[in-house]
C-alpha cells in the first residue's frame, strides 16, 4: 500500500504551540481584549507538503465576532500557494480554503490562545506570521453505501444480539430488511432518568469472521471535509468486539445533569473489516471495508448510526465519492 502522509495543519513559524491560555497570561501578552492590526499568511499545501497555487480563500477578520464587525478578505493563493489576509480584529480569523480536486479546509483561529503570539504596538505579533493549511487531495473517491444518522432506525431489542448489514444499512431479518449479517449488536439498559429516558446503558457491537473486526480512530484535526484516513490498514488486526457506555443523572444537591459516557466522540471513528472469505488454509482472500462516524447512539426516539460500506471487494478504501450514495442517489452532501 502507498503510505499516504499526512502534514501538521498548523506549522507556523509563530505558532509554536497552542494551549488554553489564561487571562493573566493574556494581559501580559496585551491580548486580552485587544483589538490590532492583523497580518497572517496562510500557505495551503496539499498532504504531502506540496504547494498550492490558485487556492480559492474565504476569509474575514472581526472586531467582536459579529457578522456587522466582520471584514471579508477573499483572493487566491499565489504560485508560493500563499494568500495574505490583513485587518483589524479581535484576534479571530475565520477562513475557508477550496480548489477543484481537494477537500475543503474551514477553520476559525483565535490568536490570543497561542503561546507565541502577543500585541504590541497596535499589531498582533509576529505581525505577519504564516498558518499552514493542508488541502487534502480526492485521490481514490467510491461510491458507497452511505446511512446519515437523521434516518433514524428501530431500537434493537434489549438483551438480544441483532445483526446489521452494512450494505443496506439495516437491521438483519426479522427485524429489518437487512440479508447479510456484518455485525451483532446488544444494547443493554440498564437505568431510566426521571423523564423516562436511557439514563444509562450499554451498546455492544460484536464481529464473528475470523479476520473481521473494528479499530478506533483519531480524526485528522484542522478542518478539512474528509477527515479520516484515505484506506484501512488491511494488514492489522482488527478487535472482535467494542462497547460503548452512556449514563445520564441528575445530581440532587445541585439539580444538575453529569453525562459519564464512552461513546464514540465527534473526533473519532470506527474502522470495519467484515465479510472475510478465508482459503482452505486459513488465509484472509477477501474483505469489505467500511466505517463509522458518530453518533453512534440510542435514544427513546430510535438508534442512530452513520455508516460508510464500500462494496468494492478488497478495495480499503474509506474515501467516499460524495457525488454519489448507494443508498439513496438523491441524498447528496454528507461528509466524505
Amino acid at each position: 500500500m502507498k503510505k499516504i502522509t499526512i502534514l501538521s495543519l498548523w506549522l507556523a513559524m509563530a505558532f509554536t504551540g497552542l494551549a488554553e491560555v489564561n487571562i493573566q497570561e493574556r494581559k501580559l501578552r496585551g491580548t486580552y481584549h485587544a483589538i490590532a492590526e492583523m497580518k497572517v499568511v496562510l500557505r495551503c499545501v496539499d498532504q504531502n507538503g506540496l504547494a498550492l497555487t490558485g487556492v480559492v480563500v474565504d476569509s474575514g477578520v472581526t472586531l467582536d465576532g459579529n457578522p456587522e464587525t466582520t471584514t471579508q478578505i477573499n483572493g487566491k493563493t499565489d504560485t508560493n500557494g500563499c494568500f495574505a489576509v490583513e485587518g483589524r480584529g479581535n484576534g479571530e480569523l475565520g477562513y475557508t480554503c477550496s480548489k477543484d480536486g481537494f477537500y475543503r479546509t474551514q477553520e476559525t483561529k483565535h490568536l490570543q490562545n497561542f503561546l507565541d503570539v502577543f500585541v504590541k504596538d497596535g499589531r498582533w505579533q509576529p505581525y505577519g506570521m504564516t498558518n499552514t493549511v493542508v488541502l487534502k487531495r480526492k485521490l481514490n473517491p467510491v461510491a458507497m453505501a452511505v446511512h446519515r444518522d437523521t434516518n433514524r432506525l428501530a431500537l434493537p431489542k434489549q438483551d438480544e444480539w441483532t445483526g446489521f448489514d452494512l450494505e443496506c444499512a439495516d437491521w438483519t431479518a426479522p427485524q429489518g430488511k437487512g440479508k447479510r449479517e456484518d455485525f451483532k449488536v446488544l444494547f443493554r439498559l440498564e437505568a431510566t432518568n426521571e423523564l423516562g429516558g436511557f439514563g444509562k446503558y450499554a451498546l455492544t457491537l460484536r464481529f464473528t469472521k475470523p479476520f473481521d473486526g473494528v479499530c478506533l480512530m483519531k480524526k485528522d484535526s484542522g478542518g478539512s471535509a474528509f477527515r479520516a484516513m484515505y484506506e484501512a490498514d488491511t494488514n492489522r488486526i482488527y478487535d472482535s468486539e467494542i462497547t460503548f457506555t452512556h449514563e445520564r443523572k441528575t445530581e440532587s444537591d445541585r439539580n444538575k445533569v453529569v453525562v459519564q459516557d464512552r461513546l464514540l466522540n465527534a473526533d473519532e471513528y470506527l474502522v470495519l473489516r467484515v465479510r472475510s472469505v478465508t482459503d482452505k488454509d486459513g488465509r484472509l482472500v477477501k474483505a469489505n471495508y467500511a466505517k463509522l462516524y458518530a453518533p453512534l447512539f440510542a435514544a427513546k426516539y430510535g438508534f442512530l448510526i452513520s455508516s460508510y460500506f464500500n462494496p468494492e471487494i478488497n478495495n480499503p478504501s474509506l474515501e467516499a465519492d460524495t457525488t454519489k450514495n448507494l443508498l439513496n442517489p438523491r441524498d447528496l452532501g454528507f461528509s466524505p
